[in-house]
């Protein structure tokens, strides 16, 4: 897909679900709820560049989920760990840089690095207008190191798609 149309994929993606009223997994949120947090983690974190990382410790697929859409759609780039023990996000903070965690587990947290937590965001009314390159990196992913040292995956908007397409196809997955 040309960059042009890939970026007009993307810009269709953020503005709203195609079905906000459906069930997302199994917990009681819809897509339209993910969306909404979306936004409001991205007005959230505006005065943040697009092009610093915010750290995400979460095990929420919708608190995730919200978080990906929101920086593809203008908010900042995101990092991963492989844990969420103190010691690791440390590692990675003195690696990566970022400077504001995402969480909805704070007490998993070190000490000193500001959280930003589901009960601070507010509903906003804002639309995820601004789509990031799609050839730009946006999400560091660390693994565990099961070798011996960590490793990390950079991803792009373009490739998360490509990837998501693949295993939709491979596993004949439609809706």
């Amino acid at each position: 897909m040309q960059k042009k149309n890939f970026a007009e994929f993307l810009q269709k993606i953020i503005l709203e679900p195609d079905n906000p009223g459906r069930e997302f997994i199994l917990h009681g949120q819809t897509y339209g709820d993910i969306y909404k947090t979306a936004l409001s983690i991205r007005s959230l974190l505006l005065n943040i560049s697009s092009d610093e990382f915010v750290c995400l410790c979460s095990e929420s697929k919708e608190f995730i989920l919200s978080a990906i859409i929101a920086s593809i759609g203008g908010a900042p780039s995101i990092v991963i760990p492989h844990s969420f023990n103190k010691r690791v996000i440390k590692e990675i903070k003195n690696t990566i840089g970022f400077n504001t965690i995402l969480t909805d587990m704070p007490e998993k947290i070190p000490r000193g690095i500001p959280a930003v937590t589901p009960d601070k965001l507010k509903q906003t009314n804002d639309n995820l207008l601004t789509v990031r390159d799609p050839d730009s990196i946006f999400l560091k992913i660390f693994t565990g190191g099961s070798t011996g040292k960590p490793k990390m995956w950079q991803k792009t908007p373009r490739n998360i798609f490509a990837e998501v397409n693949y295993h939709a196809k491979s596993f004949n997955i439609t809706k």
